[in-house]
């Protein structure tokens, strides 16, 4: 995903389901000469009562695919405090 393309103009398919996943953290970004790596991860319960952390998810991408990422994750964290801040008045 390219700084042009914007959510009137993406257009993506899912020809088969593809499931959601639920995160609770990630650990430090990759990089791996050209692409970097995101390695995501769950909080669970283990037998003896702790928690230990389980790799749900390891996404590749450009250095331009995770800066345009990076600045939609940016945008949408702002437009949802602006939400909040404005369910409070």
């Amino acid at each position: 995903m390219g700084f042009g393309i914007t959510e009137e103009n993406l257009v993506a398919y899912e020809p088969v389901p593809v499931a959601d996943t639920f995160v609770t953290g990630m650990l430090p970004v990759e990089d791996l000469g050209g692409l970097f790596r995101i390695t995501l991860f769950s909080d669970r319960r283990d037998a003896a009562g702790g928690t230990e952390r389980m790799i749900v998810s390891r996404l590749l991408m450009s250095r331009q695919t995770l800066e345009s990422w990076s600045l939609a994750v940016f945008k949408a964290l702002g437009e949802a405090e602006q939400r909040a801040g404005l369910a409070q008045h």
